[in-house]
């Protein structure tokens, strides 16, 4: 038995006797370094077993060893050795989680069927798996494709009306948008040429012109051939560059797809009754699309041979396609014999839609012959296009 030292004060260690050592605070030399000796070999051995397992681990404090008692008991090297073993707890690594069944000995670390893999034994893994995937690309670059997924019923009907929506919206965007601006633009190129034909005496047309008694001012008689271009409408209010011919009809195909239409049983610029044309609302140039933002006192003016018949707007309405009425020399009222000079423009209502027609109803104002030159709200106009 070792002795106690009376010079030593015994630590006060209570609660932390939980080893089973009964090794004491008052440690005598020889046996004191005997203890912490197979202390640092059992805890050489954790660390060789935690670098071949590539673990950490870490020790209980050393102050467990220590009981509150006085006297140093015999040392068992069994016995120590399973204590101190069974403090030693393996710290998972950051690769590889810790194990299930709780075990926390040397012995489970160091054992051959415990899972574990050494840094040579992972690398050599790490290998072999890229090359058996360096190995499974060789061979899908050699077959020359990927593995085709399988085809099924709603995939490609969902693909088909994917693409049918995507060509819709094109064709809309090209009818409604981008055509409309160029045959617009191809339009108003169209009445440009003709006001500088008109100005120069023109071709040969099959309309005759008398003058009006009551004013003086010069009516010409309809052409009587359809799709025979005769007037250039001027709208001041609808762009600066706005020319668009009129041509006798109203076929669709014919006369409206490339101009304004003028009704062959209604009356001439100028002439008393009711001047009545039509035009598209949206597509092949939309001639009439801003027919509804005409305001009381926005002029149209109309060019013939003879010079300018300017008209002031005054009202509109909305009417059934089969109100046919409205074409008469006094609109709505057939059986009536009208006096006023009127002009009528007409255009399908709602967008997108024939489901109504809007009307506009001008009066005519002024007429300038060619020989004064255009009237003043679009003599700029004209001038820029070339014309007079």
């Amino acid at each position: 038995m070792i002795q106690r030292n009376p010079t030593i004060r015994k630590p006060n260690m209570s609660g932390l006797n939980q080893t089973g050592f009964g090794l004491r605070s008052s440690l005598s030399a020889t046996p004191a370094a005997r203890f912490c000796l197979r202390c640092f070999s059992v805890a050489a051995r954790a660390a060789a077993a935690a670098d071949a397992s590539d673990e950490r681990c870490f020790f209980v404090p050393a102050g467990v060893f220590f009981s509150g008692s006085s006297d140093l008991e015999p040392l068992d090297f069994s016995r120590d050795m399973r204590a101190i073993l069974s403090m030693i707890a393996p710290m998972p690594s950051a690769e590889r989680p810790g194990r299930d069944d709780g075990t926390t000995s040397i012995e489970s670390l160091l054992a051959d069927d415990d899972g574990y893999q050494t840094r040579a034994q992972r690398r050599a893994q790490e290998n072999e798996t890229r090359q058996r995937q360096s190995s499974r690309r060789g061979q899908r670059s050699a077959s020359g494709s990927r593995p085709r997924r399988k085809l099924s019923v709603v995939g490609v009907s969902g693909e088909v009306l994917m693409t049918l929506g995507v060509v819709m919206l094109l064709f809309v965007g090209w009818k409604y948008w981008l055509n409309d601006l160029i045959v617009g633009e191809e339009q108003n190129q169209a009445g440009q040429e003709l006001s500088q034909v008109l100005a120069e005496g023109g071709e040969e047309a099959t309309t005759v012109t008398t003058t009006d008694p009551a004013i003086g001012i010069p009516i010409s008689s309809a052409p009587t051939v359809t799709n025979e271009r005769f007037a250039i409408l001027y709208v001041p209010t609808w762009g600066a560059d706005y020319a668009r011919p009129i041509a006798q009809g109203i076929e669709q195909h014919e006369v409206l797809d490339h101009n304004i239409g003028h009704y062959p049983d209604s009356q001439m610029p100028g002439e008393v009754g009711n001047f009545a044309i039509a035009g598209h609302r949206l597509a092949y140039g939309a001639s009439m699309q801003k027919i509804h933002e005409l305001q009381l006192g926005d002029e149209l003016v109309v060019e013939t041979a003879d010079g300018w018949y300017t008209y002031s707007y005054r009202s509109g309405e909305y009417v059934a396609p089969t109100q046919v009425d409205v074409l008469g020399s006094v609109p709505r009222y057939p059986e009536q014999t009208g006096t006023d000079r009127l002009m009528m423009i007409m255009s399908c209502n709602p967008f997108w839609s024939t489901a109504e027609r809007i009307i506009g109803y001008a009066v005519f104002d002024t007429f300038t012959p060619r020989a004064d030159g255009p009237p003043a709200s679009i003599a700029a106009s004209v001038a820029s296009q070339g014309g007079l």
